[in-house]
């Protein structure tokens, strides 16, 4: 019989924890939650709500405390695992979709895609869109593929896709699970999931989180898009305006300054390229 289990990575998330929790106790599976070094009741709360609780004793950041996890379920004798993000953006109800998906197609991993699914793209703000658009983009140019969300922390990976888990501590970790897949023949699929967002917050993307997905492109492009790559590396790390051309789609990146952070749009083909101000990168050759 197939054991399964719930993994939540989680670094100071005391506010949305508790509801996250307990909706996913309430899937009838068991839920674990990886402490990553919080400085706040995350782990009382975890815990409190139903979830048996993973302790890093220091932030050793999202990628490794997903590994970590990931590896003591392994040691605990899990075959598939479902993921999931612990500030309240996922629906732990659709990790049953993803788990009987996977139960279908014997899949190695399956992607919870926010994307694969029109009726679904208007959950998603436009900033979080067009910013994905580009990584997907990017992604499939670089590795031959079709996915639709390779940024996605809802996940299901069974023990061929758990043993392809990368060691990177940082944002590249998703990136690099779905390329180590690919490289070593396990099958990956896609299924279509909701998302929510608090627009209390700015949801743009950091500028640290621009440059981590630019060092995973850099690491696993060839040629003139790994310099391309490089090039558009260091607009990010600049904090300049630039605007990128990927799987034939233009997309134009404005920082802001004051928080740090890229909005990212994607030009509509009608303007086409002539009238834009900012240096142009082109990753299609």
């Amino acid at each position: 019989m197939t054991s399964v289990a719930v993994l939540i990575p989680a670094w100071n998330e005391q506010k949305t924890i508790g509801r996250v929790v307990k909706e996913a106790v309430g899937l009838h599976t068991r839920v674990y939650v990886v402490d990553d070094g919080s400085e706040d009741a995350t782990s009382e709360i975890a815990a409190q709500n139903g979830a048996s609780v993973i302790s890093c004793s220091e932030h050793v950041g999202f990628g490794r405390a997903l590994t970590v996890g990931i590896r003591e379920l392994m040691r605990r004798g899990y075959d598939v695992v479902g993921t999931m993000d612990a500030d309240g953006a996922h629906d732990p109800a659709d990790l049953v979709g993803l788990f009987r998906h996977q139960a279908i197609t014997k899949a190695g991993l399956v992607l919870g895609s926010r994307f694969c699914d029109p009726d679904k793209l208007h959950l998603v703000p436009s900033a979080k869109r067009a910013a994905n658009a580009f990584a997907v983009a990017a992604f499939n140019l670089i590795s031959s593929s079709s996915l639709s969300d390779v940024a996605t922390g809802m996940r299901v990976l069974s023990r061929e896709a758990l043993e392809q888990c990368p060691e990177d501590p940082s944002f590249q970790w998703a990136f690099e699970l779905i390329a180590n897949c690919k490289l070593s023949g396990v099958s990956i699929a896609e299924h279509p999931i909701r998302v929510r967002y608090d627009s209390s917050e700015l949801l743009c993307t950091t500028q640290h989180e621009m440059v981590e997905f630019l060092r995973f492109c850099i690491g696993a492009a060839q040629g003139r898009t790994e310099a391309a790559c490089i090039r558009l590396e260091e607009y990010i790390r600049a904090g300049a305006a630039v605007a990128a051309v990927a799987g034939g789609r233009t997309f134009i990146m404005h920082f802001l300054s004051e928080h740090t952070s890229y909005l990212v749009q994607e030009q509509d083909p009608w303007f086409g390229l002539d009238g834009v101000q900012v240096p142009i990168v082109r990753l299609d050759w």
